[in-house]
Formats: structure tokens, sequence, C-alpha cells
């Protein structure tokens, strides 16, 4: 079962750099426009892989999903239903695993040619099987982004994390505080589980690669211990140039009260951008 992602339009405005982002998002699969997530996927008449296949679909084609079926495969470690679909006039079906639950199109590298940013989830119930019996396992909770480009993938990213997680807001912006040329996506996501919070995760895409530049966790607790983390840029109040400032506040709640008030313990984080990357000064 795939995460819940929540239906948003954001318009963002960066030093003349303005997108408007219509982010595509669903709680499993729910009827709506979808774009195929793998190089070549094969669409079928029957909900198995022994269906005949109807067409070959390249990545980033736009499809209807109709309904969520019965049927539960599992490829590649990871399990999920199969979906019925609708292809130009006709009907068949697709594994869900091959179709992103989120989807941007622009031209996010300012380079004059469109990609395709694309976010599969696979951080909810991954494994469950055949039974509905749920089988926890660490090595497959992750959301995986991709870009493509003229139906072709250029790069992915895996965030890996051992909790479920929700994306709630995409945005596409550049950093002219650290480098004007400097292509950023900032994905703010939910996590759950024994531990949870939100957190924003800052990638860099130079047309190639898609690389991670920092992660930020602004809430998260196991029990009753917490931690809070407060960031400041560069054109933030006490910010520093090409500098991103991360203040963190944590503690144990769950045995505090009135006479035994939660003892915090405060530190701080400087990451310095060298024109290429971030580095923690020491």
């Amino acid at each position: 079962m795939k995460k819940t992602l929540i239906i948003f339009i954001i318009l963002i405005s960066v030093s003349n750099f303005s997108i408007l982002a219509q982010i595509h998002n669903y709680s499993d699969l729910k009827k709506g426009v979808h774009v195929i997530f793998n190089d070549t996927v094969l669409m079928r008449n029957a909900p198995n892989t022994e269906g005949k296949v109807l067409y070959k679909l390249p990545i980033t084609t736009k499809i209807e999903v109709i309904e969520k079926t019965t049927n539960l495969m599992k490829f590649d470690n990871y399990n999920d239903y199969w979906y019925k679909v609708k292809y130009i006039n006709t009907e068949g079906y697709i594994w869900g695993g091959l179709i992103a639950d989120n989807y941007y199109e622009g031209d996010i590298d300012s380079d004059n040619n469109e990609e395709t940013f694309m976010i599969l989830n696979n951080t909810t119930d991954p494994n469950i099987d055949n039974n509905n019996v749920y089988q926890f396992d660490y090595n497959f909770n992750n959301l995986k982004f991709r870009i493509a480009r003229d139906t072709k993938s250029i790069t992915d990213f895996i965030l890996k994390s051992i909790y479920g997680v929700m994306v709630d807001t995409i945005k596409y912006e550049k950093c002219l505080q650290f480098n004007p040329s400097l292509q950023t996506v900032r994905i703010k996501y939910e996590f759950n589980g024994e531990v949870g919070g939100s957190s924003e995760l800052f990638l860099h895409f130079n047309g190639n690669t898609l690389d991670s530049l920092f992660n930020i966790y602004y809430e998260k607790g196991e029990g009753g211990y917490v931690c809070y983390e407060n960031a400041i840029f560069p054109n933030d109040k006490g910010g520093q140039t090409n500098t991103i400032i991360i203040n963190s506040e944590c503690g144990d709640e769950s045995s505090s009260d009135e006479k035994n008030p939660t003892k915090w313990e405060y530190s701080q984080k400087i990451l310095i951008w060298n024109g290429k990357k971030f580095t923690e000064k020491k």
C-alpha cells in the first residue's frame, strides 16, 4: 500500500525564476493521470504477467488509472497491486510499482529542455505478502526520485528510510545565495513509525545527476525523546554568506514534570558551501 500524498498546486518565484508546479498526489493510486516510472513498461490485457501485451510504454507516458485490482504481485523485493488503466482508447493493466505516485514537468535545470521529475513512494507497507501479512524489511523502505528527458531516464536518487514517509511539499528553486546556476529541488516530507517528525531534503540537479545537498529534521522523537532542528539560511536574519546554520534542541519529555522539567541539550551544525557542495564546519 502506498502512502497518502496530499494534492496541492504551488507557485514559486525566486529571483525571476517562476514555476507553476502541479503535483499529482494519490492514495493508492486513485483515479487520475499518472506517468510511467520505468524505461519500458508492459500494459497487459489481464492483471498478471501472463496477460497479453497490449502496449510497450516508455517512461513518462501518461496513463489514466481507473481502479486498483485485488491482484498483489512481488517484484524486485517490493509488493504492489495491479491497476486497471487506460491509454489512448484502450484499457489494460499495469503493476503499480511501475507507476509514479507523483510527478512534475518543466525545465528544471534551465537548459531550455523539459524534464519530468517523478517520485515512486515505496515507504509504506512495501512488503505485504499475498496473505496480507506484513513483512517488514529495512532494505526496501524508500522514496525513489527519477528525472527523465525525451522518454529516457537521466538520473535517480533514493532516500532510504525505515519509516513510512508522506511527501507534502515539492519546490523547484535556484539557491542564488550559493551559486546562481545551482538548481535545487526542495522536498518536505513527514515520517512516522517508532520515530516521527518532518524533514526537508535539498537535492541538486546539474543536468546529468541528482545529488543530496543536505537534509534538515524539524522534529523527530522516539518514545519521549525529541529533537527540533531550526535552519537559518544566508538571507535570513542572523544568516551568514554561503552558510546554512542548523540549531538543534533535544531532550527526553517522557519523564518530565513540574518538579523535574526536561533537560534540553543544544547543539549547532554549520554547513558551508564551497562552490561544489556543502561541508560541515568542524
